[in-house]
């Protein structure tokens, strides 16, 4: 009988998950990585949270708590959307809907990071109010916060054109 390592991270690699997402963002003439969706998605979301950090850093501490309802919300419902998008992956198995899956396994993935890089900021709050550490935390929280909203608009757009694509009930019994 062989012995399992108990240091065995594959059970929890999310890396798969993030290159997965990562791949998703592509020009669909080109079929290459699109400068447009990195722009996007990662150079306006870290614009926004250095401006953002700039000039409210002292006020993000009240957000706080909106921060951690919304991702407690949002971490739920997207595990629901990913039972959904499997439902429909077991009818029609088409690109798209698979990169769906991935973009919303992603959302999960960074919603947990933003709950957890949140609570970290509100313990570094009670510690030292006014420390550098909490400044480069409050632009991360901000960073991946625009990243997330960003990242729900493609998941909203994606899911969009695949139930506008699925047949209409009155559609089949006609």
């Amino acid at each position: 009988m062989k012995m399992v390592l108990v240091n065995d991270m594959s059970k929890i690699n999310i890396s798969i998950i993030i290159m997965k997402h990562f791949r998703t963002l592509y020009n669909n003439r080109t079929k290459r990585l699109s400068h447009a969706d990195i722009i996007i998605f990662y150079i306006i979301p870290c614009i926004i949270a250095v401006a953002v950090v700039a000039y409210y850093n002292k006020y993000i501490h009240i957000l706080y708590n909106s921060i951690l309802l919304f991702s407690s919300i949002f971490i739920p419902m997207f595990f629901s959307s990913l039972v959904f998008i499997y439902g429909i992956l077991q009818r029609q198995r088409d690109k798209l809907t698979q990169e769906l899956a991935f973009n919303i396994s992603y959302l999960i993935l960074i919603n947990i990071l933003l709950l957890i890089i949140t609570l970290v900021s509100i313990l570094c709050y009670a510690i030292a109010p006014g420390a550098i550490v909490l400044i480069v935390i409050n632009i991360f929280i901000i960073l991946v916060l625009a990243h997330t909203i960003a990242t729900i608009l493609l998941v909203i757009k994606r899911l969009h054109i695949i139930l506008a694509e699925l047949p209409n009930k009155s559609e089949t019994t006609d």
